[in-house]
């Protein structure tokens, strides 16, 4: 299954990929994250990973980020027990 999400964000791309690239920032735009737990690594790095811990009832999952490429591109993997989503950002200057 894919599913595209599109958002126009009127932000400078350089401000908006520091905000999208720092873990602990999730919980301002992610509707359903309570808070995030540092697994390994330097929270937000390459290889790093950690935790989206959820609101009330719902599925916590393990970010991996796999590869930086700020201010343009910024690639996860978050896994759950019986799901593995792969999060392809692409930050395009409109």
């Amino acid at each position: 299954m894919k599913s595209v999400v599109k958002l126009d964000i009127d932000v400078d791309r350089p401000e908006l990929a520091k905000l999208i690239a720092d873990p602990k920032s999730s919980p301002k735009w992610m509707d359903d994250v309570r808070r995030v737990e540092t697994l390994s690594g330097r929270l937000g790095a390459t290889g790093s990973r950690y935790i989206l811990v959820p609101k009330q009832g719902g599925t916590p999952f393990v970010a991996t980020v796999v590869s930086r490429d700020l201010p343009s591109r910024l690639r996860l993997s978050l896994d759950a027990p019986r799901v593995t989503v792969a999060v392809n950002m692409q930050l395009i200057k409109l």
